[in-house]
């Protein structure tokens, strides 16, 4: 194969897959919906985390692009934090918390995040 079509495949594929991995992520069930323990490898307080985030996010009557533009947390991690469960950094829990505190005038604090 010349060099060129090469390296058009390579585009092509990154291309492809960063399209696969958006829509992925677009169509993925809330963690809300699933039945207790249905998100592999994770640990209860992840899913109390991202159930908590959820609930918030909705009371606050946020879409993912207004939880960015609350937090300045990309819309790709939050929603990573939401559905899937994906771990967080404390300072990142602080920007949560500090976030719906403001949004919702009355106070979360960040472990208020991980409870169930």
């Amino acid at each position: 194969m010349p060099k060129n079509c090469e390296a058009l495949t390579t585009t092509i594929r990154h291309e492809v897959h960063e399209v696969l991995q958006e829509a992925v992520i677009s169509i993925s069930i809330p963690v809300g919906a699933l039945p207790q323990g249905a998100l592999p490898n994770a640990h209860p307080a992840i899913g109390a985390l991202a159930e908590n985030l959820d609930l918030l996010r909705i009371e606050a009557g946020w879409s993912f692009d207004d939880m960015y533009q609350a937090t300045g947390i990309s819309k790709k991690l939050s929603i990573g934090h939401v559905r899937h469960g994906k771990g967080i950094t404390p300072r990142n829990l602080r920007v949560y918390a500090e976030a719906f505190t403001k949004a919702l005038k009355r106070p979360i604090a960040p472990q208020d995040l991980r409870r169930k």
